[in-house]
């Protein structure tokens, strides 16, 4: 009997939000959270941090049918945020471009925005030696967007493992079309590629090699 696979739900996040919904989304952060928030001086960082975190307890209370305010974080020691004996979650965001993913197992998801200075010297000199050739030798115009496709699935699996990206992170073998299994050090993560807004680039990984289903969705309406 096959077992049923593994749902794995993407949301889009639009981090421009109207100052009602922004100070919507605000009031339902916990102290860590304001805490964090009262920190940051660039409206824009903040923005990006309101929209994801917010965004993270409306869409986990409606999964556990509880307040967004009453959503409780446990905070791993790499920093990841966590629900004890709940779903598993990873936020991400880069640019104006921000995503939400659940899942049921260990799940990684990573956007960046694809800078144009990388299409002259992308940032590849940790990357395995292959995998520089590949974005050295890509067109002028998507080196940097190769340079993204790859970091991003890299970042996505070590979300996933709920580690640093160092000292092995960017070392992942990231090439080959996804789906992919991408393997290092005895571990695993089983990788989809994700469309992305023009102008950036998406991935979410699993922990392990059983492959998994993407449904992405879109919060908004939150007016």
């Amino acid at each position: 009997m096959t077992a049923p696979i593994d749902v794995v739900e993407v949301w889009t996040v639009p981090v421009r939000r109207s100052p009602e919904s922004e100070r919507m989304l605000a009031s339902v952060l916990d102290v860590q959270e304001k805490t964090r928030l009262a920190r940051m001086d660039d409206d824009a960082v903040r923005a990006r941090f309101i929209a994801v975190h917010g965004a993270a307890r409306f869409i986990l209370a409606a999964r556990l049918a509880v307040r967004p305010a009453d959503i409780r974080w446990r905070i791993g020691p790499h920093g990841k945020p966590e629900i004890a004996g709940g779903p598993r979650v990873s936020l991400s965001h880069s640019g104006d471009g921000a995503l939400v993913a659940v899942a049921e197992r260990p799940v990684g998801v990573d956007i960046e925005r694809i800078r144009a200075r990388w299409n002259v010297r992308p940032p590849t000199r940790l990357f395995p030696a292959a995998e520089a050739r590949v974005v050295a030798g890509a067109e002028p115009g998507r080196r940097a967007a190769t340079f993204v496709r790859l970091h991003v699935r890299k970042e996505a699996c070590v979300k996933a493992s709920g580690t640093t990206m160092l000292p092995y992170g960017v070392r992942l073998p990231a090439l080959g079309a996804a789906p992919l299994t991408m393997r290092f050090g005895g571990e695993c993560w089983r990788v989809h590629d994700l469309s992305a807004a023009p102008g950036y680039g998406a991935a979410v990984a699993v922990r392990g090699a059983d492959d998994f289903v993407v449904r992405t969705r879109t919060l908004d309406n939150l007016e």
